[in-house]
């Protein structure tokens, strides 16, 4: 692949000749056209097709988010950030009936050197209010009070997410007021801290469940649906992710940040996620 930055051509996009021209990341690229493509469209071969589609369709609904928290990995990488998101999260993902399955637990949503917070005591309130409480320093690292912690909901049955504005670390509580068509439905809740340089936290995951009003027993929880969220117990270990839930990254990120203090309605953004 060769990037053009001048020429007597300048850049270009479609097939010239031998050559593919296209634009990544506001850059003029080129590269060799392929000269014979092996498709022999078995049966494992259409199946493996079928889901990288289905996964890229999940990343691009929850692209407002992966294309802050991933922003500096898939550049590294030379990657879009929803397909660094199907790559960091092969492991989550299988294929049953022509569906995509995924262990929403082992999904990694957000990666970085940024302290965790842990989240607790969760409650639905009336009107479709969520508030949660966190240890603002569980691993006892250097934090920043002022760092901002995140609540990103995802209802697989609207194949729908939400991020809720951002609170600081200090004040140890996060409540959120939910879209009304999110009442009563089952939701996969996540956590992530970011911090005045717009490093991010690895994911923290926090729990499932419907959104009915009511209080969750962390102490009693059994890993399946309730009557309320269910919310992982202080030390509980999730398959796929290291104690207590997270596993920090040393690697520094330079993210552009998300509108401070604005909760985002993430809609179905699936045509984006092969950009």
């Amino acid at each position: 692949m060769a990037k053009i930055s001048e020429g007597y051509m300048g850049g270009f996009q479609g097939v010239l000749g031998p050559a593919i021209g296209y634009r990544w990341r506001g850059m003029w690229c080129m590269r060799s056209r392929p000269v014979h493509v092996h498709n022999p469209r078995t049966e494992r071969q259409q199946a493996h097709r079928q889901l990288f589609k289905r996964e890229v369709q999940l990343a691009g609904r929850m692209n407002l988010l992966l294309r802050d928290t991933f922003f500096d990995r898939s550049y590294e990488r030379h990657m879009t950030q929803c397909n660094y998101f199907v790559q960091r999260n092969q492991h989550a993902f299988s294929l049953v009936d022509g569906e995509l399955a995924v262990e929403w637990s082992s999904l990694v949503l957000s990666e970085g050197p940024v302290t965790p917070v842990r989240f607790h005591d969760l409650q639905v309130l009336p009107g479709n209010v969520l508030t949660v409480k966190f240890e603002k320093n569980p691993t006892h690292q250097r934090a920043d009070a002022f760092d901002e912690v995140f609540l990103y909901l995802y209802c697989p049955s609207l194949e729908r997410g939400y991020l809720a504005a951002p609170v600081a670390r200090r004040t140890e509580r996060i409540e959120v007021s939910l879209p009304d068509d999110f009442a009563g439905r089952e939701v996969q809740l996540w956590g992530m801290v970011r911090d005045r340089q717009g490093r991010w936290s690895t994911t923290v995951y926090v729990g499932y469940g419907p959104l009915v009003e009511g209080a969750a027993d962390a102490s009693a929880a059994q890993h399946q649906f309730g009557d309320v969220l269910h919310v992982l117990g202080v030390g509980e270990h999730v398959d796929g992710l290291d104690a207590p839930h997270v596993v920090a990254l040393g690697q520094q990120a330079q993210v552009a940040r998300l509108g401070g203090g604005v909760a985002a309605d993430v809609d179905d953004l699936a045509g984006s996620g092969g950009q």
